[in-house]
C-alpha cells in the first residue's frame, strides 16, 4: 500500500524499514540477485551491489545504513530520500 505524501509536499525522513529501502532500490533500476536475509541487488549498468537485511526497521534519513545504501547505489542521501518518498 503506497504511503501517502505530506500535505505541505514535505519529504518524509524516515523511520523507515526493509521494505521501503527494497521498494526504492527496485525503483532506482536495481533487480534481485540473491534471496535470504540479505538479499544483493545488482544494476544492468552500474557497477557493484546494493545488499539489504531484512531485520532492518527504524532507519532514518542520516543514519549510517541509510547513507552506506545510498553510497553502494551510487546515490547521494537525498537522491535515495527521493525515490523513498515517490
Amino acid at each position: 500500500m503506497a504511503r501517502k505524501k505530506k500535505p505541505s509536499g514535505a519529504m518524509r525522513r524516515g523511520p523507515f524499514a526493509f521494505q521501503d529501502l527494497e521498494r526504492a532500490i527496485k525503483l532506482g533500476g536495481w533487480k534481485l540477485e540473491g534471496h535470504g536475509d540479505h538479499p544483493n541487488y545488482n544494476h544492468p549498468r552500474k557497477s557493484g551491489k546494493v545488499q539489504l537485511d531484512k531485520k532492518w526497521t527504524g532507519i532514518r534519513a542520516n543514519d549510517t545504513i541509510f547513507s552506506s545504501v545510498a553510497r553502494q547505489a551510487s546515490l547521494s542521501n537525498r537522491q535515495l530520500l527521493q525515490l523513498l518518498n515517490e
